[in-house]
């Protein structure tokens, strides 16, 4: 638990202190984080703990700074949660801001290059020789060398899943401009990572997603 209240995630365990013994309706979690509930904070961040952190990853690759802007999410979702209108729309909610917290960090991190301040903190840390960890660094350092604009559509419909119209509803955006975005992003990746033999496989899944 933080200053301000908010559920902290546990850095060894990465696990809610509470236990939790069900899950909760949007509507339920909605009305008790409003209320302050300890109880439903606990149940909110088993809940969405996979969902916050998967994003994060998706965006960032194995980060340094990864906890510590996962807690960020949680606590903006948390801080702002009286502005969700609809509780049925709480995932879709938990998602916008999360993307909004990474697009945060991503501008910060091009703003301390600018300055020649940025250190090597933020490339993908634990990297062996193994091969498979050196095809994983280089895709993560792919993908954040897009556009941020592209890099969010590119990772949130072919790498998560979302179709054009959920992307267009997260950005606030249109369709036409979320398709134009991800279809960019997925020309200049595929462009950069042409000629690797070892990306192959890789490269021919997202040609034909």
């Amino acid at each position: 638990m933080n200053i301000n209240g908010t559920q902290r995630v546990n850095k060894s365990t990465n696990v809610s202190p509470f236990p939790v013994q069900q899950d909760y309706s949007p509507y339920e979690l909605v009305n008790g984080l409003t209320r302050g509930d300890q109880k439903i904070s606990a149940a909110f961040f088993d809940q969405y703990n996979g969902q916050i952190n998967r994003l994060v990853r998706h965006f960032l690759g194995p980060d340094e700074e990864h906890v510590d802007i996962v807690n960020t999410a949680f606590t903006q979702i948390l801080q702002s949660i009286s502005k969700l209108k609809d509780p049925q729309a709480l995932t879709r909610w938990v998602s916008t801001v999360t993307i909004h917290v990474v697009r945060g960090e991503i501008r910060k991190r091009k703003t301390r290059r600018l300055f020649h301040v940025f250190t090597d903190a933020t490339e993908p840390y634990g990297t062996s020789t193994n091969a498979t960890q050196d095809v994983l660094s280089r895709i993560y350092r792919t993908i954040r060398s897009l556009n941020t604009n592209e890099q969010v559509v590119f990772i949130l419909h072919y790498v998560e899943g979302f179709t054009f119209e959920q992307v267009a509803e997260f950005e606030q955006i249109s369709i036409a401009t979320a398709k134009r975005r991800g279809q960019k992003g997925k020309d200049t990746f595929i462009q950069k990572l042409q000629g690797d033999l070892e990306l192959s496989r890789f490269l021919e899944e997202i040609t034909n997603g």
